[in-house]
């Protein structure tokens, strides 16, 4: 195990919590961006199934004529 020389703690534990808020920072703006994604597929989706009944829809019309 390596041996670790602090000589001032409260310097390491300040520089523990600026790395701490740097991570925290970095997984809320995944996140975001995870959301932002998963609501851009989802209006996709959405899209896509009315494309495809109106498709449906213009297809029993044509067969009905």
């Amino acid at each position: 195990m390596a041996e670790h020389n602090i000589t001032n703690l409260p310097d390491a534990i300040a520089g523990l919590e600026d790395i701490k808020a740097v991570i925290e920072k970095i997984n809320t703006e995944n996140l975001i961006t995870i959301v932002h994604h998963r609501n851009k597929l989802r209006g996709m989706v959405t899209a896509c199934n009315s494309l495809i009944d109106n498709i449906v829809i213009i297809e029993r019309d044509l067969r009905a004529s």
